[in-house]
């Protein structure tokens, strides 16, 4: 933590709880490295310091580049009470970092964050080389979690009634494309992310012996894969999509999205109307659907929440 004496006295004074402090304390050290570079503290950055430091936290979020404006900007402003800066220009106000946040994650960019079922399928399809690593997108966009992924079976399949029955207790129906992957997933029997079958050595590309779809590259018999191994195959994924913003939740929430979509077809009722559409003043119209379909999907997430995420954003589901 750059300026540790300083700052460590504000978060001793500042106005937030314990656990928040705890952030802070993440978000300074985040921002050493520029402090360290520029030689000053934050309270001291001009707007082109802030807009070079927004830049170096590479962040894919702006609901998190805004939020960690709104802390910085509480620290710049006791800096200023406390007289350790004397420029009541705040380079951290909304008015200022606004900008900066669009210029950095424009809308085009963003699109890659949110994607639809014809984009997923192009990824599955054209980019993404080793079958498992197709089944593994295809999966959490269809909306099985990462311990109902790792835990998954080719038993728990139902190929007749197209259903498969999860380690939470789910059941879930399932389409066309999600048995052939799965089937072809659990016959593999060597690991080649690049599509280059290489000399296997050691059992280092070979698959160890398991009853799970998803294995590791053992001698012998294994287990369910740890999360870390999901992570792995998840940043070869991001790559060969080349999309910096797949990620398990990514992949997961775009499912959702698509899901909603479809229930809400039904009724002849777009995604926008759907999370938009208000009655009797502040009450929105579908809030109780909205909840029960994000409930089916097998999400925790309230549609309070959801709506939250995408309002300034509402574009995105006119691609859905």
């Amino acid at each position: 933590m750059y300026n540790s004496e300083q700052k460590n006295r504000y978060l001793k004074n500042c106005k937030y709880e314990e656990t928040t402090k705890e952030l802070l304390k993440r978000i300074f050290d985040s921002t050493e490295l520029e402090e360290e570079a520029f030689d000053k503290d934050l309270a001291l950055f001009t707007h082109n310091d802030v807009y070079d430091l927004l830049l170096s936290l590479n962040s894919k979020s702006r609901k998190r580049l805004r939020s960690t404006c709104i802390f910085l900007s509480d620290y710049f402003m006791w800096c200023y009470k406390e007289g350790l800066t004397f420029d009541l220009n705040n380079p951290y106000d909304k008015r200022f970092t606004e900008v900066m946040i669009e210029k950095i994650l424009p809308i085009d960019k963003l699109n890659l964050k949110y994607f639809n079922y014809i984009t997923l399928n192009d990824y599955v399809n054209n980019s993404i080389i080793d079958v498992s690593n197709k089944f593994i997108a295809y999966a959490l966009y269809c909306g099985i979690t990462s311990e109902e992924l790792r835990n998954l079976k080719k038993e728990d399949l139902n190929v007749t009634k197209k259903q498969v029955t999860l380690i939470t207790g789910r059941n879930l129906t399932v389409d066309d494309l999600f048995v052939k992957l799965l089937m072809e997933a659990d016959n593999q029997t060597q690991y080649f992310p690049d599509g280059i079958i290489k000399e296997s050595k050691f059992n280092k590309y070979d698959y160890g012996i398991s009853k799970y779809v998803l294995k590791t590259c053992v001698a012998g018999e294994c287990g369910v894969i740890k999360d870390a191994i999901l992570i792995a195959r998840l940043k070869v994924i991001k790559e060969q999509c080349e999309n910096d913003f797949i990620t398990l939740s990514t992949l997961y929430k775009n499912g959702l999205f698509h899901y909603l979509k479809l229930r809400y077809e039904e009724k002849n009722i777009t995604l926008q109307d759907a999370h938009f559409t208000k009655q009797d003043g502040a009450k929105y119209k579908y809030e109780s659907e909205t909840q029960q379909y994000i409930s089916e999907f097998g999400s925790t997430m309230t549609s309070r929440a959801l709506r939250k995420e995408v309002k300034d954003n509402i574009h995105i589901f006119s691609h859905f």
